[in-house]
């Protein structure tokens, strides 16, 4: 009987001390209502769930040069995208592929999504992409959009603001994998 209270004990410290070092994790319904400061904001999700603001800007360019001073992986810039606040653009970040997997998303060749796609993803199947690395924010005058330059498997071009989501390195705590072996390779989902 006193090792089975000793037990419940061990375990009911351990559930108090999971729950007192609770990590928030962000989703785009947590920000997408937010009200900014400019036209582009430079911000800071903290771990806690709040969002600290660090500077207001009325162009991108500007916001930009902020963001990069600053310098932490978990800084972004955020503006409105069919009023909706958006993050278009981080540090360092991954995007996620799956925001419209009932739609196929084709990689182009240049920022401005002009000429043919050279080639998709299927984010929806089995076989297709739900994550890639972020390598640089565009912006289309043509379309009026924003783009960004994704790598994804053997793969590195510019999307549609439609099909992904960026998020910044400091929110993920694992992302999808490779493992080769003599005659495969496999992709690990998180």
């Amino acid at each position: 009987m006193h090792k089975k209270r000793i037990l419940i004990l061990i375990g009911i410290f351990f559930t108090l001390l999971c729950f007192n070092n609770k990590v928030y994790a962000f989703s785009s319904s947590d920000y997408q209502y937010r009200g900014l400061c400019g036209n582009f904001e430079v911000a800071r999700f903290n771990k806690n769930g709040s969002i600290d603001k660090i500077s207001c800007h009325s162009d991108y360019n500007s916001a930009k040069a902020a963001m990069q001073k600053n310098g932490e992986d978990g800084v972004v810039i955020l503006t409105k995208v069919n009023g909706k606040t958006k993050i278009i653009d981080a540090n360092v970040a991954l995007l996620d592929l799956s925001v419209s997997p009932e739609a196929l998303t084709y990689f182009y060749n240049n920022s401005e999504l002009t000429g043919s796609s050279y080639t998709y993803v299927d984010t929806g199947s089995l076989y297709g992409g739900v994550d890639g690395a972020h390598i640089e924010t565009g912006y289309s005058n043509s379309k009026n959009v924003w783009t960004a330059k994704v790598r994804t498997g053997n793969y590195t071009g510019w999307i549609h603001q439609d099909y992904y989501e960026i998020v910044p390195i400091t929110w993920v705590k694992s992302s999808s994998s490779y493992t080769v072996t003599n005659d495969s390779i496999r992709h690990n989902y998180v």
